[in-house]
């Protein structure tokens, strides 16, 4: 196996053993939220956004972040996964529900069906017998396209079961079996879909660019054009490039959330920037987008890509708090939209993806709201700071000594006086000494062309007549 193959599985075996340990009390001392009396946030509003998958996930990741939403949250995907095969993550939901020990009314919850996670795991065990036996014989008879369904096979049984390193083995050992662009679109989107759900994003990028690599020769019709005698209609042509297109949509989300998760986040801002609407929920692209673009770009660039942009806005319609922090800080109401991250951090906190990037974002927001106050002072007061964005001094201090001591504002502040002076580029004096400076260089390289000339009249200069050629030679 490759080195990058060996870290994939032993990403995914750290994955699995997280399990474990998951609600440790150090894990959930830094990422427990809980939900205020008056919090606009509605889990299942939330939630009725996701299917599959998608949905146990986000479910049981609110039950384990927090402890007011356990219950519920766990109940619901309890009830879901017991549709399915994956009998570790069923047991696993009970555990998050019972993690916060005894509730009122606990006689009356529902005990896991151990009888059913008995008669699951056999049948488990059964189909991955005969999945075995088949893609052995496939192997014997040496037949390359069904060895790579076989594995491919394999890889789906272990991700329905929870055993997901099991499955990226599997995925990537169908590799050296693909023959067409589709087979090798195919096996990278299943490491890619695995590697998401392990949060292993450094993997998610580099799949993304294999898949990439081969959609130009993609052809999501080739195995029926291939079995017809006729040619392609062009009714099959437009399926076909609808489902390219599809295809690199998903390939940009997913690299989008790549770059989120390893806190790109203007990269992550661009990609999303050019996504359509229908491939992903516009209420998280919408989140996503304005929180990294109001961290990372300048107003100029926020204008054009976000708030004059007819495309943008069609996902701002799907959450209208994302439109309304982009307004608030476009607008230079900073005490507002500091506000309404505030109201809103449940929401922002419990996101999968976006959740262990909030306080890096928030910062980064700030930094770059403060950089744009000040821009427009020569000397402010402290106290005048902190009116804008909404902090007692104690609170504003801090921030503005942070910003000096990085470097993001040139500047100093006395602390007598309560005073932010700022060190203003005179843009009109440099462009005097930069005219000058070039002039002087001009003048010297003049007088070094008159003096040699001068030395050329008077016979000063002896002319090379280059390398002399011995005799003989």
């Amino acid at each position: 196996m490759s080195t990058s193959s060996t870290s994939v599985a032993e990403h995914a075996t750290r994955h699995d053993e997280q399990i474990a340990h998951a609600l440790s009390g150090e894990d959930a001392a830094l990422q427990t939220v809980t939900p205020q009396d008056d919090d606009p946030f509605d889990w299942e509003s939330y939630i009725s956004a996701y299917k599959g998958q998608t949905q146990i996930a986000r479910l049981l990741h609110l039950a384990e972040r927090s402890p007011a939403l356990r219950l519920v949250c766990s109940q619901a995907a309890i009830a879901l996964l017991r549709q399915g095969q994956d009998t570790k993550q069923y047991l696993y939901a009970f555990r998050i529900r019972d993690s916060a020990g005894p509730a009122s009314g606990a006689e009356q919850l529902q005990r896991p069906n151990h009888a059913w996670v008995q008669q699951a795991d056999l049948e488990n065990e059964k189909e991955l017998e005969k999945l075995d036996i088949e893609l052995r014989g496939y192997q014997n008879n040496m037949i390359k396209e069904s060895i790579r369904m076989g594995h491919r096979d394999l890889a789906e049984h272990f991700r329905a079961t929870g055993r997901m390193s099991e499955a990226l083995q599997c995925y990537q050992k169908t590799r050296e079996f693909c023959s067409t662009s589709e087979h090798v679109v195919e096996m990278c989107l299943g490491v890619i879909e695995i590697s998401l759900e392990l949060q292993n994003y450094t993997n998610v990028s580099t799949w993304v660019s294999k898949a990439e690599g081969v959609l130009e020769t993609y052809n999501p019709n080739a195995a029926a054009a291939s079995s017809s005698a006729r040619k392609t209609s062009g009714a099959d042509q437009a399926t076909a490039d609808r489902g390219v297109k599809d295809l690199a949509a998903r390939l940009s989300i997913t690299a989008a959330l790549a770059q989120l998760g390893m806190g790109n986040f203007e990269k992550a801002a661009r990609i999303w920037l050019g996504l359509p609407g229908d491939i992903m929920s516009p209420a998280d692209i919408a989140l996503y987008t304005v929180l990294s673009a109001l961290a990372t770009f300048d107003r100029r660039r926020l204008k054009s890509a976000l708030v004059d942009s007819a495309a943008f806005a069609a996902f701002l319609e799907h959450s209208p708090h994302s439109r309304a922090i982009l307004e608030a800080f476009y607008a230079c109401d900073y005490n507002g939209g500091l506000h309404l991250l505030q109201k809103w951090r449940t929401r922002h906190h419990l996101d999968i993806h976006l959740g262990p990037h909030v306080p890096t974002l928030k910062m980064m927001l700030i930094t770059r709201m403060m950089q744009q106050f000040l821009h427009s002072f020569d000397s402010v007061s402290v106290s005048r700071v902190g009116d804008a964005f909404g902090w007692t001094e104690a609170q504003t201090l801090p921030e503005l000594i942070g910003l000096v001591q990085r470097g993001e504002v040139q500047g100093r502040l006395d602390l007598t006086r309560g005073v932010m002076e700022l060190k203003r580029r005179d843009k009109r004096q440099e462009l005097f000494d930069d005219a000058i400076r070039i002039g002087e260089k001009r003048i010297t390289a003049a007088k070094r062309l008159l003096l040699r000339l001068e030395m050329i009249e008077n016979g000063l200069i002896v002319r090379g007549t280059g390398p002399t050629v011995p005799r003989g030679a």
